[in-house]
């Protein structure tokens, strides 16, 4: 029996900390309490632990809500989602040849932000852009864009993507990158 108590303790225990952990993230994760229905879903697991699970379990709950006040919504962290930043960084790559892979600029993308990687609307060929010179030529390991088309990457650094074309227009090739920047 003590084996299935055990069990219990510690399966209650990981379930209230990624649920806690869980609401912690969402935009809903407003207030400084717990929703009702997560608090009716602890309580229903510890109704089924001994005192002194109980007494473990609701040092867990106070340890989650103390958390890193950057990652606690009781203390205005964390609300599911990272806050907007004062900048915008928007830059302009030409793609000069034909199946020639040209690194984008060393720009730094903030945790918890996408760049997005743009083809120009007047492009003729089809843009590449792939993880290094031969990702970005090799059509197996690039994303494809069309004139106009864009793609986001959750990327730390924009210099690790290239770009290259299938055909150049009259007025050349491009690709804008835009961030937001802190």
């Amino acid at each position: 029996m003590a084996d299935r108590q055990d069990y219990t303790a510690i399966a209650a225990t990981g379930a209230a900390v990624m649920a806690a952990l869980a609401w912690s993230k969402s935009p809903a994760a407003a207030s400084s309490q717990f929703p009702p229905e997560l608090m009716q879903l602890l309580t229903a697991m510890a109704s089924d632990l001994n005192d002194a699970d109980r007494v473990k379990l609701a040092d867990i709950l106070v340890a989650i809500q103390q958390l890193n006040p950057e990652l606690n919504p009781a203390v205005g962290g964390l609300k599911g989602y990272p806050a907007n930043l004062p900048r915008l960084s928007t830059t302009r790559v030409q793609i000069l040849a034909v199946n020639t892979a040209v690194q984008l600029p060393d720009i730094v993308i903030p945790d918890g932000f996408a760049v997005k990687i743009k083809a120009y609307p007047t492009n003729a060929g089809i843009v590449r852009v792939g993880p290094g010179k031969t990702g970005a030529i090799d059509p197996n390991q690039a994303e494809t864009l069309l004139a106009n088309e864009a793609t986001f990457y959750n990327i730390q650094n924009t210099n690790i993507l290239y770009v290259t074309s299938t055909a150049l227009a009259v007025v050349g090739e491009y690709v804008t990158v835009t961030a937001e920047q802190s």
